[in-house]
């Protein structure tokens, strides 16, 4: 029997982004594109606060646009550009404004607090510490670009200039000095001639006007602009290995008051994208962040003291892991992606006797030979899978299954289950025969969810069938002594399907309910949580599982949506044992149909026989 024992986990939830279409026999494909608002007056800190994970940038760009909420962004397009940024660079989807209106924002994300501002006044000017001021104390340079300014250091509106986007014009100590302020908080032509002179200051305040920031014209205008901006700043000679450019908003709606860290009612959850060379590539990042955990990174980076809010136990600065292995403050200029010393980290535990978090399982499809013919393709599958077009109820072909998956340290099968009487349900008993002969784990992936509304009664009673069939076997996985069950889910699913599963789950099983819009806020909570997100490389869910994908190409796709790369797939592996999450999923052992498949292929054979997608998980993706 597999027991798993809760060790110390810190509760942090992440949000859902747009997921690939599932691709089964048994029903038609679905897609999820779901939203999520947090509750705001549930802190959820960061579990990556080691300090020693922000590198020491050389620059750092922000750019701040307006008034938009993440739902309003994300998977928009009308902005195709910032949602191409953000599938290729790192994506905090779960990062906050800190007030409404605008200027309350602007004064946070560079002093840590809003000084008691709380409107858009043009003379409230404030005599604070402020990060320009510690800059320059540590002998780094500043300067705020603001577009449509007049002229250098000006005070007041004009044209297409708002006072209230230049955060450093209201300070004191900045204004109030006239050679600091005019040399310091210049117009957005200035940034030209800085770059083709190789003079990007140590950090830029980058303010588009208020027709580019969104605030007066359509997304799809300032979604151009910063296209352009971020390629013109990639191509300068300035941009090296160690700089960042980070593009936020400034508050989403006036009616979002979503908040995370302990600030109660707040700016809503606005898109948040980090780009640099030092950056995982296709990495989201659900932790709870804040505009004052933006400026803690900064603060963090350059060794500056810590400036209101940042203080706070729950400002947490963004570090690892959207940081590429080895790029720390130690080794800020390393240009090639290197190992971060596991040493300390455990390898997955074998399966025998009673364990500890985190479980290592990967998602398993019992639905062959019929998957292999579908939408007049057979085989459906781009990759030629070194067994052939198997038969899932051949005991061979299931033995050489586990001792594969056991060869990449993966304790548990998650086998999609159909139902009742389906011919996934009849493949089970064999799949726990040779567990227990073997001392492999299987638990179900109930499929029915995501495509429907099963009822209260439904689902207790697929519950006890698999408690009675299958849960007494000791190949059957179960945690804290109940038997494991994971729920897939549609992109209409809500709290209501939580309430269902959760009323239903009378046997006592171990519910692993599929993430949805404002799953979090929920009533009724599962035991635990996960993501299927065969498209996305990396997707944690907080502190209750971290999934990894090796590709995604559907059969009747022309283009993959997720190209394969051992490389990235190596790094990815690394992250995951490093992540303490209970739950660590492949996504997936052998779903050839979307091709996320690490089973063994021709494509990807190695002298192991396993493939090289399982020898990386053989050596925890360590060279």
């Amino acid at each position: 029997m597999l027991c798993l024992v809760v060790t110390s986990c810190t509760r942090v939830d992440s949000p859902v982004e747009p997921v690939a279409a599932r691709s089964d026999t048994a029903a038609p494909p679905t897609s999820v594109n779901a939203t999520f608002t947090p509750s705001p007056d549930v802190p959820d800190p960061s579990p990556y606060n080691d300090l020693s994970d922000v590198p020491n940038f050389e620059h750092v760009v922000l750019i701040v646009l307006e008034n938009e909420d993440y739902e309003k962004v994300i998977g928009n397009d009308r902005m195709p550009n910032l949602n191409r940024l953000a599938q290729q660079n790192v994506l905090l989807s779960n990062y906050f404004a800190v007030e409404h209106p605008s200027l309350p924002n602007y004064i946070a994300l560079v002093s840590g607090g809003t000084q008691n501002i709380t409107d858009d006044c043009n003379d409230c000017f404030v005599d604070q510490p402020n990060l320009a001021d510690l800059m320059e104390a540590n002998g780094r340079t500043w300067k705020a670009y603001e577009e449509d300014m007049p002229s250098p250091c000006f005070v007041g509106d004009a044209g297409g200039y708002a006072q209230k986007h230049d955060p450093f014009i209201y300070f004191d100590s900045i204004r109030l000095n006239a050679d600091r302020c005019q040399r310091s908080i210049v117009p957005m032509t200035q940034l030209d001639q800085d770059l083709a002179a190789n003079q990007l200051p140590d950090f830029a305040f980058v303010m588009p006007n208020l027709c580019n920031s969104a605030h007066d014209c359509p997304l799809k205008t300032a979604d151009t602009w910063v296209n352009d901006m971020v390629e013109k700043l990639q191509a300068s000679p300035g941009f090296g290995e160690n700089t960042l450019i980070a593009i936020t908003f400034d508050e989403g709606d006036k009616k979002n008051t979503g908040s995370c860290c302990g600030m109660g009612a707040a700016g809503g959850r606005v898109a948040t994208v980090l780009i640099s060379p030092l950056a995982r590539r296709g990495f989201e990042d659900g932790t709870a962040y804040s505009h004052y955990s933006l400026l803690k990174t900064l603060l963090v980076a350059w060794g500056l003291p810590d400036l209101g809010q940042t203080r706070q136990e729950e400002t947490q600065p963004i570090a690892a892991p959207w940081i590429r292995p080895g790029q720390t403050q130690a080794e800020p200029q390393v240009s090639t992606p290197t190992a971060p010393d596991l040493t300390s980290v455990p390898s997955t535990p074998a399966v025998e006797g009673e364990q500890t978090f985190p479980i290592r399982a990967a998602f398993y499809y019992p639905w062959y030979p019929e998957a292999w013919d579908q939408n007049d393709l057979n085989p459906f599958t781009h990759y030629q899978p070194t067994l052939g077009s198997y038969d899932a109820s051949d005991t061979n072909v299931i033995r050489q299954h586990i001792a594969a998956m056991q060869y990449g340290k993966i304790q548990a099968g998650i086998a999609s289950w159909w139902g009742q009487g389906d011919n996934t349900d009849k493949r089970i008993p064999l799949l726990m025969q040779l567990g227990e002969q073997m001392d492999f784990h299987w638990a179900m992936y109930i499929e029915d969810e995501g495509y429907g509304d099963p009822s209260v009664d439904s689902i207790r009673s697929d519950l006890e069938y698999i408690r009675d069939q299958y849960a007494s076997s000791p190949a059957y996985l179960r945690i804290e002594d109940h038997f494991v069950v994971f729920v897939y889910a549609d992109r209409d699913d809500g709290c209501r399907m939580a309430s269902r599963w959760t009323e239903a789950n009378t046997v006592d099983a171990y519910l692993v309910l599929k993430v949805f819009s404002g799953y979090r806020t929920c009533a009724d909570q599962p035991d635990t949580w996960h993501q299927y997100a065969p498209d996305l490389a990396q997707k944690m869910v907080g502190s209750h599982s971290f999934s990894i994908s090796p590709g995604f190409w559907k059969a009747d796709e022309d283009q993959p949506r997720l190209e394969r790369d051992l490389e990235r797939w190596n790094l990815d592996i690394q992250t995951m044992v490093a992540t303490p999450s209970k739950i660590h999923l492949i996504t997936t052992f052998n779903e050839w149909g979307e091709g996320t498949s690490i089973e063994s292929a021709t494509e990807w054979e190695s002298s192991s026989g396993f493939g090289l997608f399982l020898d990386a998980l053989h050596k925890d993706g360590l060279p």
